[in-house]
């Protein structure tokens, strides 16, 4: 069976909060019956965070996180992840403000 774009959303929602956090992803892996499929949803989220810190990192001047900036974001993360939604992007930019806050990435202007 195919993960859908609905599971892939829900699982990367509880993988991250702030950070990426396995033993959460496991644990909604688990109660949803899809737990031995740990590795296959691994692979399939990979994508969604390296191209975005990919993204990040790659910012010559730093990251101003701005309207604008998020719809860039959001674009260039699902050339990499075609199922990413919204909901799922919004823990990607969890995960990518507290990156640029703990790397020097951020510009300092959070909006």
């Amino acid at each position: 069976m195919n993960l859908s774009a609905t599971q892939l959303n829900q699982a990367l929602q509880a993988y991250i909060a702030t950070v990426p956090n396995e033993e959460r992803l496991r644990a909604h892996l688990d109660s949803i019956g899809l737990g031995l499929r740990m590795l296959e949803f691994q692979e399939r989220l990979r994508p969604a965070l390296e191209s975005a810190e990919n993204y990040l990192w790659a910012q010559p001047n730093g990251v101003r996180w701005t309207d604008q900036f998020e719809n860039r974001l959001f674009e260039y993360v699902r050339d990499a992840a075609p199922w990413l939604d919204r909901d799922g992007f919004a823990s990607i930019c969890s995960f990518g403000k507290w990156l640029c806050l703990r790397e020097g990435l951020s510009t300092g202007e959070l909006p």
